[in-house]
């Protein structure tokens, strides 16, 4: 039977440059980006908390490698610092096809959903699919996968989405 930090690392969605953590015998200084996306990582305290930053720290204590730093910022921020920045990575992020190439992965920390929300007291909507949504404006983070998703499915933005 694996132990629980085996299995969690292999669990782990880690992106960005996870060469360094293979390098042991280079000393490499790490930088790691995330956003606020609980209950996978928040703000508490100032400190950078969740699900996903537990994991992160298993996986760098088994390696054997530490942080300089681990940042909360805003994703579209956060994402291009992991490609511009040297020694970066960046975590909890969807993998999609456009981002294969541009990161090394290490496993998912779990499966990927969209959900709309709506206000409790908005009782007038009621989606049967997805085109039903047509008829609303949804607010969608700038440049993530789900905005993304719904762009490829026919929704425009500043008519349908609201970035």
């Amino acid at each position: 039977m694996k132990t629980p930090q085996k299995l969690i690392s292999q669990c782990l969605l880690i992106a960005g440059l996870l060469g360094a953590l293979t390098q042991a015998a280079q000393a490499v200084e790490l930088k790691a980006v995330t956003q606020n996306l609980p209950p996978f990582s928040s703000l508490v305290d100032g400190k950078v908390v969740g699900f996903s930053n537990e994991l992160l720290d298993l996986v760098l204590k088994e390696s054997g490698h530490t942080l300089a730093s681990k940042e909360l910022q805003p994703w579209v921020r956060a994402y291009a610092m992991a490609q511009e920045q040297p020694n970066t990575l960046i975590y909890t992020m969807a993998r999609t096809p456009e981002r294969q190439s541009l990161f090394q992965w290490v496993g998912p920390i779990s499966k990927r959903r969209i959900y709309l929300y709506k206000h409790r007291d908005r009782k007038d909507i009621n989606l049967k699919s997805l085109d039903d949504a047509r008829r609303y404006t949804i607010g969608v983070l700038r440049e993530s996968a789900s905005a993304k998703e719904l762009v490829e499915s026919g929704f425009e933005v500043g008519k349908h989405l609201d970035l």
